[in-house]
C-alpha cells in the first residue's frame, strides 16, 4: 500500500511530520530490519575464536600482537556499535550503516586523545603505524612562487595556469564544496563558511606556506569556481530531491522483479527530505547558534592543513581522503542532529530534541581535540607574529559582526515585530 503521509518535506516548520514520515516508511522487509544481535554475535564469537587459537604466527614480535589486538578490539567495538547503538534521525540506506560511522567517529575520536598524550615526535613515529612513509618533516611548498599566467620564456607559456587547474586538490576542493553543500542546505550558511576559510587563508599564510596563492588562483578557482560551482550544483541536488515525491511502499508488495529490483536502488536515496531552513536572522540566539556552526565548520577544514603540517601527514597520503570521509559522513549527520535541535518547538513534537544529539555532540568534541593536538604538536612551529594588516581585519570584522548584529536585532528586528504584532 502507498503511504499516506505527506510526500514532501520542505520547510524548517515540518520536523515533526519528517520524523512521522520516516517512522511509516516501509523498509525492504522484516529480516533485512530485524536487528540480528544474537546471529551476528555468533558469527563475530566464531570469527574471534578462529583468530585467537588457530591464525597465530609464531615469529611474530610483542609490537605485532598488541596491534592484533587493538585491530580486533577495535573490530569488536565497530560490531557493538552496529547491532547497539541507538537509532538516529538517518535512515538509508540502513540504520546500521549509520550506527557503524558513528562507531568509526567515536574510534578516531579515540585516537586524537591517544596522539594528545603522546610527545610530538612519539605522536609523528605512532602515524607511521598507519602509513610507513610518514614521519619524515614536509617540505614547504607554495603555489605563489611565480604568479604570471603567461611565461613567454617557458616551453609551455601556460604552465603554471594549465598545472594549477590541472591539480588534483582542485578537483577535491570542488567535490568537497558539493557535499558540503548537501549537508548544510543553505546558500547562506555555505557562503559564510566559504569567505571566513578564504580568511583564514589569509590569516595564516605566514604560517603555511601552502596559503600563499596567486592571486587568479584565489578570486577564480578558488571562489568562482571550486567553491561557487559546488555550492550551486550540491543546491540543485538539495532541490531535486526536495521537489522529488516520496511514496515508498515494502519490496514485497511489488510484483514485477524489476519493480523490486528499482526499490532496491531507491534504498540508497533519501525516506524523504528535510530542507535546512536556518532563519539565522530571525533572533539572536538563533543568529549565534548558527555562527557558532559556521565557526566550527570553518576550524574543521582549517584543521585539515594544520594537522597535515604539525604530525608530518603529506597531501598525498590516504590519511587525508579517510579523515575527510569520516568527516563528511559522520558531520551531515551531526548538521541534522544540531538543526533538529535548533529546530524543537516543545514536548509535541514527533523528533523531540530537548538535547544536543549524540553525533552532535560528538562532533564539536572532536574539533576540539583537533585544535588542542595543533596546539599541542605545533608548539614552536608557529612562532612568526601576525602581520599588523591580519590584526586589524579581524578587529574590523569581530567589530562589524558583533555591533552589527547588536543594532540589527536591538533596533532594525524589534521594530519589524512590534510592527507585525500591531497588524
Amino acid at each position: 500500500m502507498a503511504s499516506t503521509m505527506p510526500k514532501r518535506v520542505r520547510k524548517s516548520s515540518d520536523v515533526a511530520v519528517y520524523g512521522e514520515y520516516a517512522d511509516s516508511v516501509p523498509e525492504m522487509d522484516d529480516w533485512t530490519t530485524a536487528p540480528h544481535t544474537l546471529t551476528v554475535g555468533f558469527i563475530t564469537l566464531i570469527f574471534f575464536l578462529y583468530n585467537i587459537f588457530q591464525d597465530n604466527d609464531p615469529n611474530a614480535s610483542a609490537l605485532d600482537d598488541l596491534k592484533r589486538g587493538i585491530y580486533f578490539a577495535c573490530l569488536f567495538f565497530l560490531v557493538y556499535c552496529v547491532l547497539q547503538l541507538r537509532d538516529g534521525h538517518f535512515l538509508r540506506p540502513h540504520p546500521a550503516i549509520w550506527r557503524l560511522i558513528t562507531g568509526i567517529f567515536i574510534l578516531y575520536e579515540m585516537l586524537l586523545i591517544v596522539l594528545l598524550f603522546l610527545k610530538t615526535d612519539d605522536a609523528r613515529a605512532f602515524m607511521k603505524h598507519f602509513d610507513p612513509k610518514l614521519g619524515v618533516k614536509l617540505p614547504e611548498t607554495g603555489y605563489a612562487d611565480d604568479c604570471r599566467l603567461y611565461v613567454p620564456e617557458a616551453e609551455d607559456p601556460f604552465k603554471n595556469l594549465r598545472a594549477t587547474i590541472m591539480d588534483r586538490f582542485v578537483v577535491m576542493h570542488f567535490l568537497g564544496w558539493v557535499v558540503g553543500a548537501l549537508m548544510i542546505r543553505s546558500y547562506n550558511v555555505c557562503w559564510a563558511i566559504s569567505i571566513l576559510f578564504e580568511f583564514y587563508e589569509l590569516t595564516f599564510a605566514h604560517w603555511l606556506k601552502n596559503f600563499n596563492e596567486c592571486w587568479w588562483d584565489q578570486v577564480f578557482l578558488d571562489v568562482l569556481l571550486c567553491n561557487a560551482a559546488g555550492i550551486w550544483i550540491g543546491m540543485r541536488i538539495c532541490r531535486f530531491f526536495e521537489m522529488k515525491n516520496y511514496n515508498w511502499v515494502g519490496i514485497r508488495t511489488i510484483p514485477t522483479v524489476s519493480g523490486k529490483a528499482q526499490r532496491m536502488m531507491a534504498q540508497f536515496t533519501p525516506v524523504t527530505w528535510l530542507s535546512y531552513d536556518w532563519k539565522m536572522f530571525r533572533s539572536a540566539s538563533r543568529f549565534w547558534q548558527v555562527m557558532g556552526m559556521v565557526i566550527t565548520l570553518s576550524v574543521m577544514m582549517l584543521n585539515s592543513f594544520f594537522l597535515k603540517t604539525v604530525l608530518w601527514v603529506p597531501a598525498s597520503s590516504y590519511l587525508n581522503v579517510v579523515r575527510l570521509s569520516i568527516w563528511y559522513s559522520a558531520g551531515s549527520y551531526a548538521i541534522a542532529e544540531y538543526y533538529i535541535f535548533m529546530t524543537y518547538s516543545g514536548p509535541d513534537v514527533v523528533t523531540p530534541a530537548k538535547k544536543l544529539g549524540p553525533r552532535a555532540w560528538l562532533g564539536f568534541g572532536v574539533v576540539i581535540s583537533e585544535v588542542c593536538l595543533i596546539l599541542k604538536h605545533g608548539t614552536g612551529m608557529f612562532t612568526e607574529p601576525f602581520p599588523t594588516t591580519v590584526k586589524i581585519a579581524w578587529l574590523v570584522a569581530g567589530l562589524l559582526l558583533t555591533v552589527g548584529s547588536t543594532i540589527y536585532f536591538v533596533c532594525v528586528h524589534r521594530a519589524r515585530d512590534a510592527a507585525k504584532k500591531q497588524q
